[in-house]
């Protein structure tokens, strides 16, 4: 089993020389045509099932995709024990790896408030997993993103719920379900946590591929 990391960026005013560099050295990034900022979340998920669909992927057989922010730490060698090796990709499955399976009405204020316009009243999100880490296998990822591009995103700027949500059940896929012990979270020193963590995730990639 081999495991191949990404970073996702859209375009930014300043830094996209060094971007260029990494993209060079190591071809480990996804660079899309949109301003990365938090209201793309959408668009930042889009082009990354864009990419998985792409033909840059035909040949390699991809059968599962794992996201996840930067602030969390995947713990692999679990992931692939309780998931990769025992379930098939052949079906759509949506797997919450940072927390329970979400739904519910949403917030109408604050950050992750969404108006009557792009949600209306009187409806509830769909179950979904929350956007800070999600493992999708390769029919998942076929089903929602042949949805999104042809739907339109609204200024709907929750980009979990729409993907793993709202596209998931215009899809009629109903295989989503939690699996704990898989990420850990770091919301404060981030730099500090991830850095002692990266020791561990090297040796955990290690003995996934064993």
């Amino acid at each position: 089993m081999k495991l191949k990391l990404y970073f996702v960026f859209g375009k930014r005013p300043n830094g996209m020389e060094i971007l260029q560099k990494e993209l060079e050295q190591f071809d480990d990034l996804i660079i899309a045509n949109f301003t990365d900022e938090y209201n793309n979340l959408p668009l930042k998920t889009f082009a990354t099932h864009n990419f998985l669909n792409s033909d840059y992927f035909y040949d390699c057989n991809v059968n599962w995709t794992i996201f996840h922010d930067d602030d969390e730490v995947v713990n692999y060698q679990k992931l692939v024990n309780d998931v990769l090796k025992k379930e098939k990709s052949d079906t759509a499955k949506f797997r919450c790896i940072f927390s329970n399976v979400n739904s519910g009405p949403p917030n109408r204020s604050g950050k992750y408030g969404v108006n009557a316009h792009n949600f209306p009243m009187g409806y509830i999100f769909p179950a979904f997993c929350h956007g800070s880490a999600g493992a999708f296998s390769k029919k998942a990822s076929e089903d929602i993103f042949n949805i999104a591009r042809t739907h339109s995103f609204s200024g709907f700027i929750l980009e979990d719920v729409m993907f793993a949500g709202i596209f998931r059940e215009i899809a009629k896929d109903s295989d989503i379900k939690a699996l704990h012990g898989i990420t850990q979270h770091f919301p404060n020193n981030k730099e500090i946590n991830l850095n002692k963590q990266l020791q561990i995730i090297k040796n955990s990639v290690k003995n996934a591929l064993n």
